[in-house]
């Protein structure tokens, strides 16, 4: 039986490299790929415009819901750095980013206080599946 192509959301953590900033994660949104796309419409065009992909694509923001603990802030301030999250599954994500966005919520009487963190992708993220020891690694 071909094993699902599914997971269960507990277990995300993040980890900043050089100023050691982690945080407990709630909820995840992983970056959108994206690719621009350049008109070559012209005036001989018929029909329908047309269009060719760009040769470099972004990678885009992470945002996530954080645990938040007053003075405990990530380095939003601070040049890009290796940042590291691991996935449920076991997969590493490791990529050049830094904080964009650091938002505490509101902090409710009796209730845990949480933050919304976007961190931005500075160019490739190299995954490494879980259990590939470095013999299954890719970038996107």
């Amino acid at each position: 039986m071909a094993e699902p192509q599914v997971d269960i959301s507990v277990g995300w953590t993040i980890t900043f490299g050089t100023s050691a900033f982690s945080a407990q994660i709630v909820d995840v949104k992983p970056p959108a790929l994206t690719r621009e796309k350049e008109d070559t419409s012209h005036q001989g065009t018929t029909t329908a415009r047309t269009s060719i992909p760009v040769d470099l694509r972004d990678n885009g923001d992470m945002s996530m819901l954080i645990h938040y603990r007053p003075g405990v802030e990530p380095p939003i301030n601070e040049d890009p750095e290796t940042i590291t999250m691991a996935a449920p599954s076991g997969t590493t994500l490791a990529f050049t980013g830094y904080a964009v966005e650091f938002d505490p919520q509101e902090a409710t009487l009796n209730q845990k206080m949480t933050a919304r963190l976007t961190v931005a992708v500075s160019g490739t993220i190299d995954v490494q599946p879980e259990g590939s020891a470095g013999g299954g690694s890719f970038t996107v």
